[in-house]
């Protein structure tokens, strides 16, 4: 099977960055976006990047080379929790406490005004240890909300 024109490569750079493994894939990171797509990824991957939180993946860098929008993120020692389910039997208070971490990590994004809109067990991975970190904010939105004197909040900022 032959490699789509443009996919990248085991030891191409990009940006400062080489790629040293193919360790996933998504559907939404091969998709070529128009110029208003391309801003919408950008903006939305920065806002995901600023929620800081124990229980979303941490977004390092958001970047473009050579017209290619990449995202360096954390790396997670684990899988899905569609991987982790499968592994073993696990008990319900595994189960509970996994999933308490992941609503906690949305409420976080809620109060940002961010809404993941693609919640889904490949969406979220679990490290060797057990630990919760909600991925992919492809499908997100930003949603703004009236303020005082008829400004908007945009997530941290306010704007006529």
């Amino acid at each position: 099977m032959s490699e789509p024109a443009g996919s990248l490569q085991v030891g191409q750079r990009l940006g400062v960055y080489q790629l040293q493994a193919q360790i996933g894939e998504g559907g939404m990171g091969e998709d070529l976006a128009d110029p208003a797509g391309r801003r919408r990824f950008q903006l939305e991957a920065q806002t995901a990047s600023s929620l800081n939180h124990p229980h979303m993946l941490t977004v390092h860098e958001v970047g473009e080379v050579e017209g290619r929008q990449y995202l360096v993120t954390e790396f997670v020692d684990g899988g899905t929790l569609r991987d982790w389910l499968r592994a073993e039997r696990r008990t319900w208070r595994q189960i509970v406490d996994l999933l308490v971490g992941v609503a906690d990590g949305l409420a976080a994004a809620h109060q940002a005004n961010m809404l993941h809109r693609d919640i889904k067990p490949d969406n979220i991975l679990v490290t060797r240890s057990g630990y919760a970190k909600l991925a992919d904010f492809g499908l997100a939105k930003l949603q703004e909300r009236a303020g005082p004197d008829g400004l908007t909040e945009w997530p941290g900022r306010w704007r006529k």
